[in-house]
């Protein structure tokens, strides 16, 4: 589990693990020795897609550079340090109860991808797919909706 393994004080613990999963032979991350710290399950299902799957469009884009883990088990993915740069990041939102996976371009333009509808009775979602094709599903419309972006540029 990835929550065990990251460095709460050290943003980029997990972003340098992502970059160097590639080249590492055993493919664990570094053990730190820091408290564990919550990821939530729908936060932690999108991370392990991009570092098992979306490993090289992460650091194509320069998504590997910045990390925050929030207490309430979000996350931010930044494509550099600017304030303005382009981000992804997990959200719950009280109000309409729902779990978001969101991209927001330079120009602060917002692209909001459903995780979870915690008001649908679960006997109404899609039962042909499971939570984690789902929010794959999402992941993947994510990283389309960044590319479409990218090449107005």
């Amino acid at each position: 589990m990835i929550a065990s393994r990251v460095n709460a004080k050290s943003p980029f613990a997990l972003a340098r693990w992502l970059s160097s999963s590639s080249k590492n032979s055993n493919n664990t991350p570094p053990v730190l020795n820091v408290p564990p710290v919550y990821i939530h399950p729908l936060s932690q299902i999108v991370l392990l897609y991009f570092q098992n799957e979306c490993h090289s469009w992460i650091c194509a884009h320069n998504f590997d550079l910045s990390l925050t883990l929030h207490r309430d088990g979000t996350f931010v993915l930044r494509s550099g340090t600017a304030d303005d740069a382009p981000r992804i990041w997990t959200y719950y939102d009280p109000m309409d109860k729902k779990h978001w996976l969101s991209y927001n371009n330079k120009d602060d333009i917002q692209h909001r991808f459903l995780l979870q509808d915690n008001l649908m009775p679960a006997w109404h979602g899609n039962r042909r797919k499971s939570l984690a094709e789902r929010v794959q599903e999402s992941v993947v419309a994510l990283m389309e909706s960044a590319d479409q972006d990218l090449r107005k540029e």
